[in-house]
């Protein structure tokens, strides 16, 4: 089997719809659905039974957080590649899955843009300027919902670390593509749409995602390398960075 695609949720009763509806759309078939629902209260758990014919596993029990969610379904998986598409976030067209792996591409990560939905307005978020480079890789990330990951990584370099709440997926990341110098692609094509309503946006949640974001720079590069990319990154962002989303920001209000 080719891609396994993970759904992980609770009580997104209201949103998972669109979720089911653009995997059942899709014009490629040689995947699996996986749903893991964190024991829903609000009704979510009716919606995936009404799917059910296709879903390959589906399971709705309490866990510890989203990064335990996550390893479940990849336990469960059998594809060659993971997707984690959870629950609000959706496939942004029907052929999306088949222009992915139609060319059949041999790195270990494939990965393209999103379009950010925050609250009804959206967004692209772009990947093009994507840098590999450690030092690039020290403030950015790649997008889960827009990522297909072998898994054979997760057999090979461990899976989600749990001990996360937030940023689980950002440390995988850092392991993967800096220590461990896995390939990777960039696709050139919109994924999917990410619903922008999640913890890692929240405000109240925000103290927390740089304690564990801290913490995954320091796992990856080492205290002295953090120390120095810090600096770096500091002179980089005030002269370079945020004068170029200025001046970009201004051409598209222009």
């Amino acid at each position: 089997m080719k891609l396994s695609i993970i759904t992980v949720c609770r009580n997104e009763a209201t949103k998972i719809d669109a979720t089911f509806d653009s995997v059942r759309a899709q014009t490629f078939n040689d995947f699996e659905h996986i749903v893991v629902d964190g024991a829903s209260t609000d009704g979510t758990v009716g919606i995936i039974e009404r799917y059910r014919d296709r879903i390959g596993y589906w399971c709705s029990e309490p866990d510890r957080g989203i990064y335990e969610a996550m390893n479940k379904g990849i336990r469960k998986a059998r594809g060659d590649y993971l997707l984690f598409l959870n629950g609000g976030d959706s496939l942004a067209t029907p052929d999306v899955l088949e222009n992915v792996f139609s060319p059949g591409y041999p790195e270990d990560i494939l990965y393209g843009d999103m379009i950010k939905d925050d609250d009804g307005r959206r967004y692209l978020s772009s990947l093009a300027d994507y840098s590999s480079s450690p030092f690039f890789f020290f403030t950015h990330t790649l997008p889960h919902q827009g990522s297909f990951i072998k898994r054979k990584l997760f057999e090979d370099l461990g899976l989600y670390d749990e001990s996360y709440r937030l940023m689980g997926d950002y440390e995988f990341f850092k392991r993967a593509l800096v220590k461990h110098k896995v390939t990777s692609r960039y696709l050139g094509l919109v994924v999917g749409v990410f619903d922008y309503s999640g913890m890692s946006t929240r405000p109240e949640f925000k103290s927390l995602q740089r304690r564990e974001t801290r913490r995954a720079r320091m796992a990856t590069y080492g205290i002295p390398r953090y120390l120095l990319f810090s600096f770096l990154w500091g002179l980089y962002d005030l002269l370079i960075y945020r004068p170029r989303r200025k001046i970009r920001s201004l051409a598209r209000h222009s």
